[in-house]
């Protein structure tokens, strides 16, 4: 125990009774050794450092009901964005009267996906004005901070890139070809 306690507060010390054993040892190649052996150290706490705070940032958010092969719902005769006013099976039950509704239907199959409240001129104005404040606190932005949502998005992307092409298949009504989709999850 005295020679570890000696070692720990007299380092240099320790370093010469080593090389005295020795003849053809030198300082300078245990320094050599003690100096690469920290910058190691040094660049794993600035790796680490730069994977938390480069490292793309987790999030969810699910696949809509009608992205799922087997959905199902109503079907819409003659289906339009306008279905909804010739069948009211399609009004939501919080129909507002005055208001305008779009219908959104599959157009592969017709199948109703959901009727939505149509924005009227005053909500549209007010999320232009939400993306023009966005946009600017989002030009206040860093080059690191930008590559860490760019990071974040292209992570969900690629983990949800079957949802994702699920949905586009459902609002166009084009074929969805899993062969294709796995090409870019296989490198």
């Amino acid at each position: 125990m005295p020679s570890f306690l000696y070692a720990i507060f007299h380092p240099l010390r320790t370093l010469n009774l080593w090389l005295e054993n020795d003849p053809k040892a030198s300082v300078l190649e245990v320094l050599y050794l003690l100096t690469v052996f920290s910058a190691f150290g040094i660049w794993l706490v600035f790796d680490r450092y730069q994977k938390a705070h480069n490292s793309a940032v987790p999030f969810r958010h699910n696949a809509p009901e009608a992205a799922d092969p087997q959905w199902e719902s109503l079907r819409i005769h003659n289906a339009n964005l306008k279905s909804h006013l010739t069948e009211p099976d399609l009004l939501p039950h919080h129909f507002m009267g005055g208001r305008d509704y779009i219908t959104s239907y599959d157009p592969a199959n017709s199948l109703h996906i959901k009727t939505v409240i149509a924005d009227n001129e005053r909500e549209i104005q007010a999320k232009i004005q939400n993306a023009k404040d966005a946009q600017v606190s989002w030009a206040e932005t860093t080059f690191a901070q930008r590559r860490r949502v760019m990071r974040s998005l292209l992570k969900w992307l690629v983990e949800n890139q079957e949802a994702c092409a699920r949905v586009a298949c459902r609002d166009t009504g084009k074929t969805c070809k899993p062969s294709i989709l796995r090409v870019g999850a296989q490198k």
